[in-house]
């Protein structure tokens, strides 16, 4: 039985000592991941259906949570990706990007629900519907004036 509780706790040394070989980069997108899709998720979940979210086993309530949140993280993914291509970003900068897009878009409508118990599930769907939209035209300005600098810094330079 020693062997096994030795056994357990080698198991988890060996995983704190690689947790603590990971870059920042790669901390700050498991943690932007997660806080866009997992606890997002989670809290999407308990806030509307409270009995969910206790019944579920955590795999679950992980694999649910993800799913609720992933559609909103795909569209941001590609709205980063085409928002930034010019940049020479990398993939998990623009991840991490998409991360905290997702989280903004999330929180408020999730935020009015919080003190709004009257918001039905279809108007926390339009809610976020509305935050996304802003979040798109939000990139769209964020695009046109990064143009409009990139031009305006080659017009000075060809005179």
């Amino acid at each position: 039985m020693s062997d096994e509780k030795s056994g357990e706790f080698k198991g988890t040394e060996s995983a704190l000592s690689q947790m603590r070989n990971l870059s920042t980069s790669e901390v700050i997108l498991a943690v932007s991941l997660f806080l866009a899709t997992v606890a997002t998720g989670a809290l999407v979940i308990f806030s509307f259906d409270k009995g969910t979210f206790i019944e579920l086993d955590t795999f679950k309530l992980l694999v649910l949570s993800a799913s609720v949140t992933l559609p909103v993280l795909a569209v941001n993914v590609l709205l980063v990706e085409v928002a930034v291509q010019n940049l020479k970003s990398s993939f998990s900068d623009n991840l991490i990007m998409a991360g905290i897009l997702s989280s903004l878009v999330f929180y408020p409508p999730l935020l009015i629900r919080r003190f709004s118990s009257e918001l039905t599930f279809n108007g926390f769907l339009g809610w976020l519907l509305l935050f996304e939209v802003i979040a798109v035209i939000s990139m769209g300005v964020f695009l046109n004036e990064t143009e409009n600098k990139g031009k305006s810094k080659k017009g000075v330079g060809n005179h």
